[in-house]
């Protein structure tokens, strides 16, 4: 299986740093449902009061999107041209890999994601970082992991929330889960 570069000297895609993220958008973003294929046709949560029991690939599972880097709306056609190259990318890669959705609670914005089994969090980030991801996501058994491409900065949150989504300005369901669960962020 081939690695991905996980050097930090390595020159990035971007042509400089990313903007700075708002906490507007990082909250947005602990709000995102994120749903995979699970077989042609067929989608299941990921997270969420709906999540699946069982995850459809081995964990962790990361969840990356080509799309709008930087934060930046693009175009569907570009948006699916830089999705072709990260999907074949990881494809001769060797990883496992799957389609996968993020999208808003009230389903008013998503973006195309992959879904992917076997990289390592440094792998992944490197990845999120060469297509100017601002952040990427990391699905444990019990756990979601929000991560920072180009930051240190990092939140997990319960997979299995036991209160149901609502939205109420920029309110998250995350943000109404009894559990922060920081203390699975090493494991």
């Amino acid at each position: 299986m081939a690695t991905i570069d996980t050097n930090p000297h390595t020159p990035l895609a971007a042509t400089g740093p990313l903007p700075a993220y708002s906490e507007r958008a990082w909250r947005h973003y602990l709000s995102t449902i994120i749903e995979i294929e699970v077989s042609p046709g067929r989608w299941a949560h990921l997270n969420g009061p709906a999540a699946l029991d069982e995850l459809p690939l081995p964990a962790p599972i990361h969840v990356i999107t080509a799309c709008n880097p930087e934060g930046i709306y693009r175009s569907e056609e570009e948006n699916r041209a830089a999705t072709a190259r990260l999907v074949g990318e990881m494809w001769v890669s060797g990883f496992a890999i799957a389609r996968a959705l993020g999208r808003s609670p009230s389903g008013d914005h998503s973006e195309v994601s992959v879904a992917l089994s076997g990289l390592s969090r440094p792998e992944a980030l490197r990845v999120g970082r060469r297509y100017s991801q601002i952040a990427i996501y990391e699905v444990t058994d019990d756990t979601v992991i929000l991560m920072a491409c180009h930051s240190e900065r990092v939140e997990a949150f319960d997979r299995h929330p036991t209160v149901t989504p609502k939205i109420f300005g920029d309110a998250s369901w995350r943000e109404a889960a009894p559990a922060r669960i920081a203390d699975r962020l090493n494991d």
